[in-house]
This record gives C-alpha cells, sequence and structure tokens, in this order.
C-alpha cells in the first residue's frame, strides 16, 4: 500500500496525438531549430513570387491536404487550382 494520497485507481492519459494534428512549428526550447527564421522568411519569398508570376493561382479547397508525419509535420502535398489571366 502506498502514501495516503496515492490514487487507487489507474490513471488513463489523454491521447497526446490530439494537440499534435493540427500544428506545423520548428519546435520549441533547447530544440528550436536555428533556421526557423531564415526557412520562414524563405518560404515568405518564393510563395510572394509564385503569387507575382501566376496570378490566378490559388488553393484548392475541394481537398484540403492535412499535415502528417511526427518528426517533421507537413503536408503530403499542396494542391493549387491556376486559371492563367485571359488575353
Amino acid at each position: 500500500m502506498g502514501p495516503p494520497d496515492t490514487p487507487t485507481e489507474p490513471v488513463t492519459l489523454a491521447e497526446p496525438v490530439t494537440l499534435a494534428t493540427r500544428h506545423l512549428a520548428f519546435a520549441h526550447g533547447p530544440h528550436f531549430c536555428l533556421g526557423a527564421h531564415l526557412a520562414r522568411l524563405e518560404a515568405q519569398i518564393a510563395v510572394e513570387t509564385l503569387l507575382d508570376r501566376l496570378p490566378g493561382l490559388r488553393l484548392n479547397t475541394v481537398g484540403p491536404s492535412a499535415p502528417r508525419g511526427l518528426v517533421f509535420r507537413k503536408p503530403p502535398d499542396l494542391r493549387v487550382c491556376w486559371a492563367p489571366p485571359a488575353r
């Protein structure tokens, strides 16, 4: 028998995956990615350049792609639609 404040019933913990399924990040604390700021800046420049060059490009909302992966969380693909401008 344990100390008086020890629970007698087994403790059931919530699924740890529930919070990890909704975000993309570069970690936190001592495991924070040193290249995170550069990676975000590169991604921002790449997306802005792509949208400037292809003005009819937009996300395809019919089949959104949910992030996957435990270590490297990312969408497996990025679905887009493109309507070239009329000439």
